[in-house]
């Protein structure tokens, strides 16, 4: 829970903080913070994969994610793969 006057990133201050977070990262650990992806449960219930709701592909059933679903993913990657971009680690990712 965020309270009053906090981002979403100041939440995680205790842990990024903290010394064991911090010997990780001096040991090379890279951390990534995952933005929440509203609709997440809808891709979840229809068995849709990030990339084919964002770029219009259909589920399973047949039928293409709406507008909206497609907007909402696609910014979500956009965020998520601008972070992974600044990673050294990130070429041995899926």
């Amino acid at each position: 829970m965020i309270r009053a006057g906090q981002t979403a990133e100041g939440v995680f201050d205790p842990i990024v903080h903290h010394p064991d977070f911090q010997a990780l990262l001096k040991d090379g650990v890279e951390s990534v913070l995952l933005r929440k992806l509203h609709c997440l449960d809808v891709l979840r219930e229809r068995r849709f994969g990030f990339y084919d709701a964002a770029y219009g592909r259909p589920d399973p059933s047949g039928k293409k994610a709406s507008p909206t679903l497609q907007f909402t993913t696609k910014l979500w990657l956009a965020g998520l793969e601008s972070q992974l971009s600044g990673l050294r680690s990130a070429e041995r990712l899926p």
